[in-house]
């Protein structure tokens, strides 16, 4: 097989069920991304007057949480072009979930900075896998708002956590630790993610031009048996490979 056509085949086909399941997927991730990416900023008031944490060393772990998400944010490419976007997406979600469920464990500030930055690294590297793992799988014509809405789902995550947040920090004086857990319950994503396809673009970019085909083939059996018979596609058009772009270029 000399080339799968994965682009083309794609972007012919219309918005089905599949499509409608990867985005509800991946808006699930995303909900608890943002869910989980401000939990600190609710705790911590509680935290001053338990452990007697003071304004700097909430900057330290704000700040370094950031550093946290610089790092997941630069590897999170070069994981999902070796592992594979599914994968990667998978990984990084359990990633942020586990450290996330620790953090519902810290004893001191010191061990909640540790496991913040851990989780901060994950949640940035699930978000660019989501945004890889959409724009391949949905047509072009599409791709865009439906970015959009995996987005606008997830960050709903934020005020859903505030609010939960508002209710269970009060209650006593380990009732901060529920707001962790509460971020770690994106880890059901892996009942998602058993039905979901590789990106048969990741594919081709390896070479694997069989198994592209064969995910292409399973996504339009079941497009196909919900909307009909699908259009050709375009027959791919022959182009050199671009060449790698230097970091000073960047």
């Amino acid at each position: 097989m000399p080339h799968s056509n994965a682009l083309n085949r794609l972007n012919r086909l219309p918005v089905a069920r599949f499509h409608k399941f990867t985005l509800v997927a991946v808006s699930f991730a995303y909900f608890f991304e943002f869910a989980d990416i401000n939990s600190f900023a609710t705790t911590a008031p509680r935290l001053v007057k338990l452990w007697g944490v003071t304004v700097d060393q909430v900057a330290y772990v704000t700040s370094l949480s950031f550093v946290g998400m610089f790092i997941g944010s630069v590897v999170a490419g070069w994981l999902a072009d070796r592992w594979g976007r599914k994968r990667t997406l998978t990984m990084t979600t359990v990633w942020f979930c586990t450290f996330s469920f620790v953090s519902a464990f810290a004893w001191d500030i010191v061990s909640l900075g540790v496991f913040r930055v851990l989780t901060s690294a994950g949640l940035s590297a699930m978000t660019v896998v989501a945004v890889i793992y959409i724009s391949e799988l949905f047509p072009a014509a599409v791709r865009g708002k439906y970015q959009a809405y995996a987005i606008v789902i997830g960050i709903c995550g934020t005020p859903v956590t505030n609010l939960i947040a508002s209710f269970v920090v009060p209650i006593n004086d380990w009732s901060w630790r529920l707001v962790y857990l509460w971020g770690a319950f994106g880890i059901v994503f892996i009942l998602f993610a058993r039905r979901m396809k590789e990106s048969p673009r990741w594919y081709e970019s390896k070479g694997e031009y069989a198994k592209a085909d064969a995910v292409l083939k399973e996504i339009e059996a079941e497009v196909a048996a919900e909307k009909g018979p699908l259009p050709e596609p375009a027959v791919p058009v022959e182009s050199a490979p671009a060449p790698k772009t230097s970091l000073r270029f960047l």
